[in-house]
C-alpha cells in the first residue's frame, strides 16, 4: 500500500510540474502520501489486536477503531 500510494502521488506531482508548472515541496508531498495511507488504514475495522499491530497503530497515529476496541489514540 505504501509503495502504491508513493508511486501514485509522486507521478501526480511529476505531471503537475511538467504540464501545469506547479510544484509542492518534498515535506508537503510526503505528508500527502502519509495522510492517504492513514486514511485508508483508518477505514479498516477488523484488524487482529496484537502487540505488533498495536505498535503500527501508534506509529501511524491511527484510531483504535481498527481493532473494534478503544486501545490507541
Amino acid at each position: 500500500m505504501s509503495l502504491a500510494a508513493s508511486v501514485y502521488f509522486l507521478w501526480g506531482e511529476r505531471n503537475s510540474r511538467i504540464f501545469q508548472g506547479r510544484s509542492r515541496g518534498i515535506p508537503e508531498v510526503v505528508r500527502t502520501i502519509f495522510d492517504a495511507i492513514r486514511a485508508r488504514l483508518s477505514s479498516w475495522t477488523t484488524v487482529k489486536f496484537t502487540a505488533q499491530n498495536r505498535s503500527l497503530c501508534d506509529d501511524w497515529l491511527l484510531d483504535s477503531q481498527i481493532f473494534g476496541i478503544n486501545t490507541c489514540r
